[in-house]
C-alpha cells in the first residue's frame, strides 16, 4: 500500500507544471525528448527554430518556461511557444504572437509585421520545404483579404498551419473569431473561418463582416461569396436543417471562387460541399473525410 501511494504521488508530481527561467536549451531538450526525430523531423526542427527565435527576442525581457510531462510553454514578451503532446491527437507546436495595439490583421502594416516574423525564425533553406512554406500562406492571406472588407478581419486569432502540426498564431488585442490559413489535402491554400456551429445566424454575420450590407458597393469576390452563402442558407431552410456541427463546409462557385468554414474540433470532421453547377443550380453533398491537417488551439 505505501508503494502504491508513492507511485500515485509521483504521477501527480509529473502532472504539476514546473516553472523556470527561459533558455533555448531547455526548450529544445523538451522538444527533442518528446518529439520522435524520425517520424516528426520537420516538427522537431520547427520547435528548435522557434526556441532560437525566442532566445533572440529575450533582450531585456525575462522569459519563463512552464512544463509538465505533456506540455511545455515558453513565454518571452509578446511571444509564446507551446509544445503539446496530447494523448490521442497529433503533436502540436504553436508559436503565438500577440501584436500590441492592433485590431486588424488585414492591413499592410500588419502584413509586413507578419512577414518579418516569418523571416526572423525561418532560415533561407527551409523555404524549399512545403511544410514550412509560411511565405506562400501569408501571400495567400494577403490576396484573400484584399478582396473583402478590411474591417471584417478585426479582433482575430489568425492561425497559419504547417502540414506536420506546426502553427504560427497572430492575435489582436481582442479576439472574437478565429481564422486558419493552411494547405488542404490537394496542397492548395485555403482560408478557413472557425465557428462554433454553422447556422443561418453565423453565416449572416460572416456576410455582414467581410462583404458589408446588401446593396453596398462590392467586389466580384464579395458578390460571389454573398450569393454562395445565401444559396446555402436557402438550402438549409428548404431542407429544415437548423445547423451543422463537427463539419468542414466548402462552398464552390463558378470559376475559382471558394469559401471554407469549420465548425467543431473533431479530428475526423464530416465534409459538407456546396457547389453551383453549369446551369447555375446550387447543390449540397455530405461525406466523411480524413483528419484535418490543422489542429485548433
Amino acid at each position: 500500500m505505501p508503494q502504491k501511494m508513492h507511485n500515485t504521488k509521483s504521477f501527480a508530481d509529473n502532472k504539476k507544471p514546473k516553472e523556470s527561467e527561459f533558455s533555448a536549451s531547455k526548450l529544445k531538450k523538451f522538444a527533442n525528448d518528446q518529439i520522435n526525430h524520425r517520424t516528426n523531423k520537420e516538427l522537431n526542427q520547427f520547435a528548435n527554430k522557434c526556441a532560437d527565435f525566442l532566445q533572440a527576442k529575450t533582450g531585456d525581457s525575462v522569459g519563463t518556461i512552464t512544463s509538465n510531462t505533456n506540455v511545455c510553454k515558453a513565454t518571452v514578451a509578446e511571444y509564446t511557444l507551446k509544445v503539446k503532446i496530447p494523448s490521442k491527437r497529433r503533436i502540436n507546436v504553436n508559436l503565438k504572437i500577440e501584436i500590441p495595439n492592433c485590431s486588424c490583421l488585414a492591413d499592410e502594416e500588419n502584413h509586413r509585421y507578419m512577414s518579418r516574423v516569418f523571416d526572423d525564425f525561418l532560415s533561407a533553406d527551409s523555404r524549399d520545404n512545403p511544410s514550412e512554406d509560411w511565405t506562400k500562406l501569408l501571400a495567400y492571406w494577403k490576396k484573400f483579404t484584399s478582396s473583402f472588407r478590411q474591417k471584417g478581419f478585426s479582433n482575430l486569432k489568425l492561425i497559419f498551419c504547417g502540414l506536420n502540426g506546426e502553427q504560427v498564431t497572430f492575435k489582436t488585442n481582442r479576439v472574437k473569431s478565429t481564422i486558419m490559413v493552411h494547405q488542404n489535402e490537394k496542397k492548395h491554400e485555403e482560408v478557413m473561418f472557425r465557428v462554433d456551429e454553422i447556422n443561418k445566424r453565423a453565416l449572416a454575420n460572416i456576410i455582414l463582416k467581410i462583404c458589408g450590407n446588401e446593396g453596398a458597393e462590392q467586389t466580384t469576390e464579395q458578390a460571389g461569396l454573398r450569393r454562395l452563402l445565401q444559396a446555402f442558407m436557402t438550402k438549409l431552410e428548404a431542407d429544415k436543417v437548423t445547423s451543422y456541427t463537427d463539419v468542414k463546409m466548402s462552398l464552390y462557385g463558378q470559376g475559382d471562387s471558394s469559401f471554407h468554414i469549420s465548425a467543431g474540433k473533431k479530428d475526423n470532421q464530416k465534409q459538407v460541399i456546396g457547389y453551383v453547377d453549369s446551369m447555375g443550380e446550387f447543390h449540397i453533398q455530405e461525406r466523411n473525410t480524413s483528419s484535418s491537417q490543422c489542429t485548433i488551439s
